[in-house]
């Protein structure tokens, strides 16, 4: 069935007497008998005719694959495609491996040309800062405007541990979704998405397109993965009879410099009353020989894997689409008590009410639970986990007589 097209433009050739069709397609235009009309519309041939003497005529326009290749449509006009190829950056998600990353954030690093994506933390589900163009704003925010389905949202916020340990982070907004849900991500970079979105895209615009339903029978499908994840190469630490001999080495330098021996007699000065005592190290031979050994990254590490199962339904007819999903993914990450479980569920729903009005319906549940032990900027006992672990003395073991952790 042919459709009318509503502002295709009717110009008599080499003459400014022109008008466009209505919402039936239809025109009524004043021409003689020799003039040639020119009718054209983006998208699609443009077609000539000769006036004879008919009064009524029609024109059946074929669609310019290659026109449309060249042209993108935009809030502020329309652009040709190679004024805009520094501007606009596509991701189809079919190009991307989904299935080895938690969130969507993590999976668009160095996949789009100008978006800057830092991951902020190693936990899982962490934090991702995105930048276009840099930052430009000292005080102020430099993360861009996300657009789900054409709906502005807010950034995600930081995960707080409820104690003096840090938590790190939790991931932008995109964490909340279903990656086999997404259909493509544009980064609009330059300074005239604000002429759509105002202010708010004043550092470049993230708009995320998700899966709509087809005119098809409907179709169900089951994808599902799992994979493994381990540390390529960790910390090289000391064993106990080591870590005794070096700390040995350290007290005694110690000694030396406290008492103004050896190499510091000339540049410390203990007073005439002062009485050197004997060295006496911390550890003694025999204590050496007994020493045993403790693998603090291998306590506090594992295998990760990572699974996740989805099923979503697709199909519709010429007026009712749908699309229809459920996604469980869960991370457990190489360092113990570090997870994260997501369920997520879409429905997203297009309906022709009539030929000019149509309605539609985006629903997207989210639930995502993050387990991640707490970090640390100090030493010791205020240190991150892995800090810890390469300061830790290997010569204490992971659990007391009593089975308790040390």
């Amino acid at each position: 069935m042919k459709e009318a097209i509503i502002g295709a433009s009717v110009v008599v050739k080499g003459t400014t007497n022109g008008t466009i069709t209505n919402f039936d397609g239809k025109f009524t235009l004043s021409a003689k008998e020799g003039d040639i009309l020119i009718v054209s519309y983006i998208g699609y041939k443009t077609q000539e005719l000769l006036i004879d003497q008919r009064n009524e005529y029609n024109f059946i326009l074929s669609e310019d694959t290659q026109a449309l290749d060249e042209v993108v449509v935009v809030g502020y006009g329309v652009q040709k495609k190679r004024d805009l190829t520094g501007a606009i950056s596509s991701v189809k998600m079919n190009d991307v491996p989904i299935n080895t990353y938690s969130t969507i954030s993590h999976a668009l690093a160095g996949k789009a040309a100008g978006l800057q994506v830092t991951q902020t933390s190693a936990q899982v589900g962490g934090g991702s800062k995105f930048r276009i163009r840099g930052a430009g704003s000292v005080d102020a925010g430099n993360d861009p405007l996300i657009i789900i389905d054409g709906f502005p949202v807010s950034q995600g916020s930081s995960l707080e541990s409820g104690t003096r340990y840090q938590a790190g982070t939790t991931d932008n907004i995109l964490a909340s979704l279903n990656p086999n849900d997404i259909e493509s991500i544009e980064v609009l970079k330059d300074a005239s998405s604000t002429a759509i979105y105002g202010s708010r895209a004043g550092h470049g615009v993230i708009i995320v397109t998700t899966k709509r339903g087809k005119t098809q029978k409907p179709q169900v499908r089951y994808s599902g993965n799992v994979s493994v994840q381990s540390i390529k190469n960790g910390y090289k630490v000391l064993n106990g009879a080591d870590y005794m001999r070096q700390r040995n080495r350290y007290n005694y330098e110690n000694y030396l410099k406290t008492n103004g021996l050896d190499v510091y007699k000339d540049y410390v000065d203990v007073g005439d009353e002062h009485t050197i005592p004997d060295f006496v190290p911390t550890y003694s031979e025999d204590d050496i020989a007994k020493a045993t050994n403790t693998d603090w990254f291998d306590a506090v590490t594992r295998t990760g894997m990572l699974h996740t199962h989805n099923v979503s339904i697709n199909g519709g007819s010429e007026s009712t689409q749908y699309m229809a999903s459920l996604n469980y993914m869960k991370q457990a990450g190489v360092v113990k008590h570090n997870d994260m479980e997501r369920f997520t569920g879409k429905v997203n729903l297009d309906q022709t009410i009539s030929k000019y009005v149509k309605a539609g319906l985006s629903l997207n549940i989210s639930r995502n639970t993050l387990d991640n032990v707490p970090l640390g900027s100090g030493t010791f006992e205020n240190a991150g986990i892995l800090s810890a672990a390469a300061m830790f003395n290997p010569n204490l073991p992971v659990y007391d007589e009593w089975a308790i952790i040390q």
